[in-house]
């Protein structure tokens, strides 16, 4: 009895081992590249100044949060009805626009100048936006569709974000992969490189 338990315990953490063995390997590479240097977030130093805080005009289905440096305003997208809203940095509602030819969007992040980055999670899709909050239009510039993503259902493309140093657009999916890709120009984007997220159960490449 005592050897079947040892047996079972034996291979219990083997299960557990092969289930996280990206995160062991990515906390690895981190120790590598990095070693004994400080963290560059010391999130003990954060506070938040606002907590839960209801968006008045907002009812539900707000989702995505991005800064925009161009506009001193924060931006988020609604899924259902698709549209943009911005905001003050203290959360007052200061517009918002539909947004017309993104389906279920979930995402955004600024990319600069009046750039905007949408993902949905329905088109398994990032749109390259261009939105003008005095006229209150968007125009869609170009899309990429995000290998794997269409047909993810609710467990599909939840978030992005834009490394603006080295252009490189993030996004999140919730569970299984993480991709990232960089943007050479206005119309064409490329793969750039594979990213690990804390789920991840695989390492895939995404090519456009």
């Amino acid at each position: 009895m005592r050897l079947l338990k040892r047996v079972i315990v034996v291979v219990l953490l083997g299960v557990i081992l092969f289930m996280v063995r990206d995160d062991i390997r990515y906390v690895y590479q981190l120790i590598l590249k990095y070693g004994d240097k400080p963290s560059a977030l010391a999130l003990s130093s954060y506070k938040a100044v606002i907590q839960q805080k209801p968006v008045a005009g907002v009812k539900s289905n707000l989702s995505g949060l991005t800064y925009s440096a161009e506009d001193r305003m924060l931006f988020a997208v609604i899924n259902n009805p698709p549209e943009l809203v911005w905001l003050t940095t203290e959360g007052q509602l200061v517009g918002r626009m539909p947004l017309q030819g993104i389906h279920d969007p979930e995402s955004i992040a600024w990319s600069g100048g009046n750039q905007f980055q949408i993902g949905s999670e329905k088109d398994g899709a990032v749109y390259k936006t261009q939105v003008d909050i005095q006229r209150g239009t968007m125009q869609i510039i170009s899309m990429v569709k995000l290998e794997g993503y269409d047909k993810a259902k609710n467990k599909g493309l939840e978030g992005t974000a834009w490394d603006a140093k080295n252009e490189r657009l993030y996004a999140a999916k919730r569970k299984k992969t993480h991709y990232d890709q960089r943007s050479r120009d206005e119309q064409k984007w490329y793969h750039q490189s594979v990213a690990f997220c804390h789920h991840c159960e695989c390492e895939r490449c995404l090519r456009t």
